[in-house]
């Protein structure tokens, strides 16, 4: 399944920085769960609802995410509740390996806004002109 934009905004007002940022995170969520552990998780679930955990995910981060960010916490916390929440019959390995994946996605990202002229997060916000390039959809 390809995730899109549209997963993260339909309307204008919610074509912001902040959830362009959320795309991005399930993106690079999804890209980066190593091939075997997608075999590994798609004995349980179906590969559709395992891309939809992607992008459930990210949003489900944006307390810790701005916590983070604002400087209220030391770092972003990820924790095994909201994978559980989501799917619920991974076993803990298989948990514990998605976490690592999740903060590598989340780094990665990070590292890569540094530079990016978008400054999603900066401009959390305001509008997103993102959205609308037909390129990601």
């Amino acid at each position: 399944m390809k995730i899109t934009p549209q997963y993260f905004a339909v309307l204008p007002h919610e074509k912001t920085g902040l959830n362009w940022f959320l795309f991005e995170l399930a993106l690079e969520i999804q890209s980066t769960i190593p091939r075997g552990l997608w075999r590994i998780m798609e004995k349980y679930y179906p590969r559709k609802q395992l891309d939809m955990f992607c992008i459930s995910f990210a949003k489900s981060h944006v307390p810790a995410m701005m916590a983070k960010l604002e400087g209220r916490a030391p770092f972003m916390t990820v924790g095994h509740q909201q994978i559980e929440q989501i799917l619920p019959k991974l076993p803990d390995e298989v948990i514990n390996r998605l976490l690592d994946v999740a903060h590598a996605a989340w780094d990665r990202l990070l590292s890569g806004c540094e530079h990016c002229p978008t400054a999603c997060i900066t401009n959390r916000d305001k509008p997103c002109a993102m959205f609308d390039d037909p390129y990601y959809y």
